[in-house]
This record gives C-alpha cells, sequence and structure tokens, in this order.
C-alpha cells in the first residue's frame, strides 16, 4: 500500500506540477532588431511589438525597451506569434518559460515604387468643389494666341466675350446671358476688375502672366465681395515658388499690333522668392477696312510690371507681397480726326482719349 502511495505522488510531480506551473506562470522576452551599418552590426529593441499565442485570446505589447511579459497558455509547449509593421512576422515554439526569450525579426521585403499616371484634360471640372467650377488650365491657354484675359475664352464655350463699344475697344463678359457687371472679377482671391475698370479691365491682365482660371457659373459666394449675381471668374498668376526661371514670349498680327512679355523668378534662399513680370503692347496704325470713316480698333501703348515677393516657412508663417504698376494710352474716333491733326474737343469731328495709371499694391 505504501509503495502505491509513493508511486502515485511521482506520477502527479511529474504530470501535474509543470501543469499547474504553466496556467499560473508568465513568459518574459525582449523584441529586437539587429542590422548592419558602416560595417558595424546594431541591435535596436522594437517598442510596441505584438506577442499573442497562436490561436488564443492571451496576448501582449512591447514597452519602451523592447521587453514583454506575457501570460502562459493552459500548457506547454505551445507557438508564440511575434508581429511588428515593416517586419516579417515569426512562429516560435515554447516549451518552457525558466529562461528570457529573445526574438530577433528580420526587415519585410522592400517593394519598387511605381507610379500612376494619368493625363487630365486642359479644361475640366474641379469635383472636389463644392461649388460647379471648371478649371482653364496653362495648356487650354496655350492653344489660342492668348494674349490677355479678354482672349483667353475664344476657345472655351463657357464664358462669352464680346465688344460693348466697338470705337472705344471696350469688351465685357457675358455669363448666363447677363452683362459682365453681375460677374465677379477676381486675381488670386482678390476683386481686380470693378468700377471704373470694367470696360478695359479685362485686357489688364496679359495671357503669360496667368497659370490657370476658375470659372463657377451661378451665385457664387460673398466672402469676397457682392458681385457674383451671374458668375465668378478667378484669374490664378504664376508663382515665384514654382514659375520657370526664365520666360519670353513675343506676339505679332498682320494688324500691327505688337506685344512681348518678360518674365523672371528667382529664389533668394530657401524661405524667400521673387518674380518679376514684365508686359508691353502697342498698336499704332489706323485702319479702316469698313470704310465707315471711323478706326477698326483704336490706337493702344501698354505697359504693365509686376513684382512679387513670397516667404514661405512650413509650419511657422506664411505671406506675400507685392505691387504692380501700368500705364495705357488709348485713342480712337474717326480717321479724318487724326488725318487732320484735330485737337480735343473738335467740332467737326469725333475722337476720344482714355488715358489709364494704375497703381496696386498687395499683401
Amino acid at each position: 500500500m505504501k509503495a502505491i502511495i509513493v508511486f502515485l505522488s511521482f506520477i502527479f510531480s511529474i504530470v501535474f506540477v509543470p501543469l499547474a506551473t504553466a496556467q499560473g506562470g508568465v513568459l518574459r522576452g525582449v523584441v529586437q532588431h539587429t542590422h548592419e551599418k558602416n560595417g558595424q552590426v546594431h541591435t535596436e529593441t522594437l517598442i510596441g511589438a505584438h506577442i499573442q499565442w497562436l490561436d488564443t485570446q492571451i496576448g501582449a505589447v512591447t514597452s519602451s525597451n523592447g521587453r514583454f511579459e506575457i501570460s502562459l497558455p493552459n500548457r506547454l509547449p505551445h507557438r508564440l506569434v511575434v508581429s511588428f509593421t515593416g517586419f516579417v512576422s515569426d512562429t516560435i515554439l515554447v516549451s518552457s518559460a525558466a529562461n528570457l526569450l529573445t526574438v530577433n525579426l528580420h526587415e519585410g521585403q522592400q517593394l519598387d515604387e511605381f507610379q500612376v499616371q494619368g493625363r487630365r484634360p486642359s479644361a475640366h471640372f474641379q469635383t472636389l468643389e463644392p461649388i460647379l467650377t471648371q478649371a482653364i488650365t496653362t495648356e487650354e491657354l496655350q492653344r489660342a494666341a492668348c494674349c490677355n484675359l479678354s482672349e483667353a475664352f475664344e476657345t472655351n464655350a463657357a464664358i462669352d466675350v464680346s465688344f460693348s463699344d466697338a470705337i472705344t475697344g471696350a469688351k465685357q463678359i457675358q455669363l448666363l446671358g447677363l452683362a459682365g457687371t453681375y460677374s465677379q472679377i477676381l486675381t488670386e482671391n482678390m476683386p481686380a476688375i470693378r468700377g471704373l475698370a470694367q470696360p478695359f479691365g479685362l485686357m489688364f491682365i496679359p495671357g503669360p502672366w496667368m497659370e490657370s482660371i476658375q470659372v463657377s457659373k451661378g451665385t457664387a459666394s460673398v466672402v469676397n465681395g457682392f458681385e457674383s449675381i451671374t458668375g465668378q471668374i478667378n484669374v490664378e498668376l504664376k508663382k515665384p515658388e514654382t514659375a520657370e526661371t526664365l520666360f519670353y514670349n513675343f506676339y505679332a498680327n498682320d494688324n500691327g499690333r505688337l506685344e512681348s512679355t518678360v518674365n523672371a523668378a528667382v529664389s533668394l534662399n530657401q524661405n524667400w522668392h521673387t518674380m518679376i513680370l514684365a508686359h508691353g503692347e502697342i498698336l499704332n496704325n489706323r485702319f479702316d477696312h469698313n470704310h465707315d470713316s471711323f478706326l477698326d480698333h483704336p490706337t493702344v501703348r501698354r505697359y504693365n510690371i509686376l513684382n512679387r515677393f513670397k516667404y514661405d516657412r512650413p509650419g511657422v508663417m506664411e505671406s506675400q507681397f507685392g505691387f504692380r504698376i501700368m500705364q495705357e494710352e488709348r485713342q480712337g474716333g474717326q480717321m479724318a480726326f487724326f488725318d487732320n491733326e484735330e485737337s480735343w474737343g473738335s467740332n467737326n469731328y469725333f475722337g476720344f482719349g482714355v488715358n489709364t495709371d494704375r497703381l496696386e499694391a498687395f499683401a
């Protein structure tokens, strides 16, 4: 009888004691990564690695020093899964929790990058805007010999531009069938053409200065003004930090109209950028092809200079400022007024002259 009791005690010690230890103990370990740099081997612990017993809900996460403690499953041996973002997961067969477990993970395979390219139309609708807006890009502006804003819509049916006065050469935009006074024209979200600038203002913005145009029909936001009853047109000019270092454009036609544009962008340092835009237009020829005694187009002499600066320190400060000078001389009327060298205010023939001097500053 005594021998039987001794035998049962031996069986209990080798079967049930390890099971009780496994049920109540913990496994301690560390998760690390070994890599070679500059010819030397470096070992770094991985913070936030996930450890979990296979097919169980028992898990843990490594601490700030890469170490972990995880409760043991019902019985050992058992498989332990160790994973970390960017590394290959490892499965380890654990037979004993007596020693500190060291797990060395290897980096995952780095895939080569790939590029997805697409080509969007030169004139397209911006689907992310809450208001239906059509964008006219530089590619669309280059399709025509565009010389100013009034001639930027010749290849686009969204806007109608017409002469409001053939003698003076004044133009207006029509949106939804209404005249341009009901439309708002902005330059980089700042009101640009309003008041006395309405008749000739569309010709004050040279085409080579423009980066893109956004057109929205219908009542728009009143944040930038109250004039946008039938629509809003916003012109984005070329930016100092993204424009060409040097750009030159020349235009001439059979009527004797000459235009020249020079754009120059300079990065002063990592934060400061500046750009100078200069434009000149001359039309001195007087002609009357339809023989109605009036000039078909007034003579024009216009000079335009814009100098802008931008300071951009990401996350700290961003600002831009600049100034613009524009001068225009415009003359028109009857051919006889100029042939006879009549003085202004003559009662013999009709003639007119408009001199515009405009100075703008923005910040």
